[in-house]
């Protein structure tokens, strides 16, 4: 768990509507069933294919420390195709967020509440 500023804490409201405190704001499962859903209403199925057109099993609702490292990087390269030079987001790697956040709670609160912190966002 990351802290987030009153910015980030509002572009982050409407997704955290009727959800649960249990239930993943963000899950891979999710994305990709609307992925499919999107790929579905593009093309022309054959009632025999949607029937399998199940999800796959390897998808779970929530993310790993990799799927959610490739699921960022990837957010990163699609954004970058429509943003200007001047806008382009560096690539960065998720434990980078959590280093920063680390090491700016060192700097205003002391080692102790680094510390604390530091358990408080393990990564899994």
């Amino acid at each position: 768990m990351f802290p987030l500023g009153e910015y980030e804490q509002e572009l982050l409201l409407p997704y955290l509507e009727d959800k649960d405190d249990n239930v993943a704001v963000f899950s891979p499962a999710q994305a990709v069933r609307e992925r499919v859903a999107v790929q579905r209403a593009n093309r022309k199925v054959p009632p025999s294919i949607i029937k399998r057109d199940a999800l796959p099993k390897k998808y779970t609702e929530f993310y790993s420390s990799d799927g959610y490292r490739k699921a960022v990087q990837l957010a990163i390269t699609k954004a970058n195709k429509v943003l200007p030079d001047g806008e382009k987001i560096p690539k960065f790697h998720p434990y980078q967020l959590r280093h920063a956040s680390i090491t700016k709670a060192s700097f205003e609160n002391g080692r102790d509440a680094a510390q604390a912190l530091a358990a408080l966002i393990a990564l899994p």
